[in-house]
Order: C-alpha cells, then sequence, then structure tokens
C-alpha cells in the first residue's frame, strides 16, 4: 500500500530520531532532473601555448620633472604632446615599419601596439628595438635616457604573442631656464646672482616683440638681480627663478616705479591659483568678485577638463588654472590701485605655440605697462610684471586664442587685508 502523505512525513521524522542516515541526493536528483545543463562561465586555459593573436601597448612615458632631480618621483606630472620614435634597429625587418610615431597623451603615454599577427601593429616581429624621446621646443631630457633600447622575442599564448627583455623607463623633461626681456631705447641691462656668486652668461636674443631685447641663459636655480639703466636713472629687480623661465616686464617709468616700490612694506601679498574655486574635473567661470578684484571674463578649469592637452602642461601648481574664454581679452580691476606682481602662462593649444600674449596695464584710463611675449604649449613661463598701483589688468593673446594661466600674484594695501580673502 502506497504511504500517504502524512505518513511519508512521519517516517522521515521517525528516520531522523533515530539517527538513520537519508540521502538528501533523493530530494535534489529529482530537482536537478528538470534543470537544463550550462557551460561552465569559468575559462579554462586549454594550450598556453597557443597563439592569441591579439595586442598590448608598449609605450614611452614623458613626465615634467619639477625639482630637475632626474627622478620621476610623486610631484612630477606627466607631460602631454610628446613624441617618441620607435626604431626596429633589426637587420632582418621581416615584419611591421621601420620606424612609427606616437605622441604622449595626458596621461604621459605614447602607445606602440605589438602583436605578432594584427597587420596594424608597430612591432610585428622579434628582434632589437630603439625608443627615442623627442624633446619638444625649450624643453631638455633630465633623466639621460632619451635613447633605450629594448628586444623582443617570441612568446606564443603572451598578449601579441610577443615580449620583451625590459621595459622603457620613464624619460623626464625640463625647460631650459633662462631671463628675457624687453628694454626701451637707450636702456641697459645687467643681471648677476644676488649672493654675489658668478654672474650667468647673457646674450642677446632673436627679437621677440618691437623693441631692443636681451636673454640670460641660467644653469642653477635661485635669485638674480636686474639691474636697469634708464635715462640716467638705475632700477634693481628681484627675479626668482626657480621651476620655470621668466620673461621680465619692460618699466619705461624708473622714477615712478621706485616710488611705487618704496610703498611696498605697506601691503598684503598673495597668489591665487584657482584650486578652490572648483571640486571636481570641472569649468567655472571666475566670480564677477573674487579675492577682492573684480574678474571679467576668465574661467578656471580643471587641467583634464579640456581635450587640448596644453593646459595640462601649463598648470603650474595643483590641478586647476584659468584662461581667457573664448580667447577674448580678460580683465582684473579694482576701483582702487593694486599691484600685480606676476603669473605662470602658457597656450592650451599645441598647434598655437609661440602665440604671443599681450598683458597691458591701466590705471584709470591711461596705459602704464605693455608686454608682449611668446607662449608655449609644453611648459610655463613665468612673468615677473611689477605693474604697480595699476587700476586694471588686460589679459590675451595675438591672436585670440585663449591665454592659460596660473599662480597669479597680487598686492593689495594692507589697510584693506579683509579683500584679500574674501
Amino acid at each position: 500500500m502506497r504511504p500517504s502523505a502524512r505518513n511519508q512525513l512521519v517516517l522521515l521524522f521517525g528516520c531522523c530520531l533515530l539517527g538513520v542516515a537519508f540521502p538528501t541526493a533523493i530530494f535534489y536528483g529529482a530537482i536537478s532532473a528538470r534543470m537544463p545543463v550550462y557551460p561552465d562561465p569559468y575559462p579554462k586555459v586549454g594550450d598556453p601555448d597557443r597563439p592569441t593573436g591579439g595586442r598590448i601597448n608598449v609605450s614611452g612615458f614623458a613626465f615634467r620633472d619639477f625639482n630637475r632631480n632626474g627622478v620621476y618621483d610623486d610631484r612630477d606630472h606627466s607631460l602631454a604632446g610628446v613624441y617618441f620614435r620607435l626604431v626596429n634597429t633589426t637587420v632582418l625587418n621581416l615584419q611591421g615599419p621601420v620606424n612609427s610615431l606616437a605622441a604622449t597623451n595626458r596621461g604621459g603615454w605614447a602607445n606602440f601596439v605589438m602583436s605578432a599577427s594584427q597587420s596594424g601593429a608597430h612591432i610585428r616581429s622579434p628582434g632589437t628595438y630603439t625608443l627615442i624621446a623627442i624633446p619638444p621646443p625649450g624643453l631638455v631630457v633630465s633623466t639621460a635616457n632619451e635613447v633605450q633600447e629594448f628586444t623582443v622575442t617570441a612568446l606564443p599564448g603572451a598578449l601579441g604573442d610577443l615580449t620583451m627583455d625590459r621595459m622603457p623607463k620613464p624619460v623626464g623633461f625640463m625647460p631650459e631656464l633662462w631671463i628675457r626681456g624687453t628694454l626701451p631705447p637707450g636702456a641697459e641691462v645687467t643681471i648677476e646672482p644676488a649672493d654675489s656668486g658668478s654672474a650667468p652668461e647673457a646674450h642677446d636674443a632673436e627679437p621677440f616683440a618691437e623693441a631692443p631685447s636681451f636673454q640670460t641663459g641660467i644653469d642653477t636655480p635661485g635669485v638674480y638681480l636686474l639691474r636697469q639703466t634708464f635715462d640716467g636713472r638705475q632700477l634693481e629687480r628681484r627675479i626668482e627663478v626657480g621651476r620655470f623661465p621668466v620673461v621680465v616686464s619692460e618699466i619705461r617709468d624708473v622714477s615712478r616705479q621706485e616710488e611705487l616700490v618704496e610703498r611696498r612694506e605697506e601691503a598684503l601679498t598673495f597668489s591665487i591659483d584657482f584650486e578652490e574655486l572648483i571640486p571636481g574635473i570641472e569649468a567655472r567661470k571666475v566670480p564677477s568678485v573674487y579675492r577682492g578684484l573684480q574678474w571679467d571674463n576668465i574661467t578656471a578649469m580643471h587641467d583634464k577638463f579640456s581635450n587640448a592637452n596644453g593646459y595640462h602642461n601649463v598648470t603650474a601648481s595643483g590641478h586647476f588654472l584659468a584662461y581667457t574664454s573664448s580667447g577674448q581679452p580678460g580683465t582684473i580691476s579694482r576701483d582702487e590701485p593694486f599691484d600685480f606682481l606676476g603669473g605662470v602662462f602658457g597656450i592650451g593649444r599645441h598647434q598655437r605655440h609661440g602665440e604671443y600674449a599681450m598683458i597691458r596695464g591701466y590705471r584709470g584710463d591711461e596705459l602704464i605697462y605693455e608686454d608682449t611675449f611668446p607662449l608655449s604649449a609644453y611648459f610655463a613661463t613665468w612673468f615677473q610684471a611689477d605693474y604697480l598701483g595699476i587700476t586694471k589688468l588686460v589679459l590675451t593673446t595675438t591672436h585670440r586664442w585663449q591665454l592659460a594661466m596660473d599662480d597669479l600674484s597680487f598686492r593689495l594695501p594692507r589697510s584693506a587685508p579683509e579683500l584679500a580673502h574674501n
């Protein structure tokens, strides 16, 4: 007689009380018999030596050597737009191009594809290869490894089915240092270290403005004294050369400048680096009133917000900078006089490397200062303005491209210190 469902339950409970093992497979077997068989989702290696037909990148890496020590350390930033050349130096070049070019992205990587089977790969066969870093104009290699060699061998089953005996090392770049400027007709200039050490060698520069120019190469960062003699008077200016080359402004009214310099102890100096304006990778128009100054047509942004890599390269501190919106002139002004001491400037787009900055300082409606100097998309230039007692600063470029700027330094009367912090 077939037991009822109630009797089956009693039987099962009784077996459990008596310690009789009850095969759970009876239950699971009934369920699994109705389930379809699915393939195992976990990959199997199979034959590990079987060619993958894949690809992998071999990359050169470029960085801005901020402290000029020849080592890629945690304060250095990647450098975008630097070209690397990959040369197949094996005599029996069976496959692949003889040489290829690639530019670094914002991460600092110049990528070359390695694959034994993909036709578009830069490295397709075993052999000896040379990776050559090509310094952009105005930059030099700080790590003494602009030429690096490595050997490629076959390794079926690897990504790309090829492998290397060594990875290329990071290549550091730093700008050549100099002090450059223009002089009023008839003026003379001398430059020497402030610590009375050996004077740097001075030489004429190619004119970059419609006025006589000078340029002094600097081997060692430090403080230098620039003495300008004009109209029978001498003006001494302290120039600090650090991470960037320096352009000094043209000073025509020496007596007026001396008078204003004497009052600088009564003022409060501060710098604007735009780091606190924006929370993330975005852009924001600088407020009309910011840090006690009136701003117009200047936008701040994260250095990775724009696709133009020059912005990333000329950022001086942190990851934020500013630029003139739509390339139109930007202004910084105040009803009462203020001093613009200087700032870091560059151009955001590599195709406009060499574009000229145009910076003007007004006192009321009177043009007091006016300077023009070339810009780089690969490194920043410190502009030593020393624009004293102005009420408006106008920033633009000769062809209305966006002027990138960072670490702007100002001085306001100490009688109104709250203006420097609002």
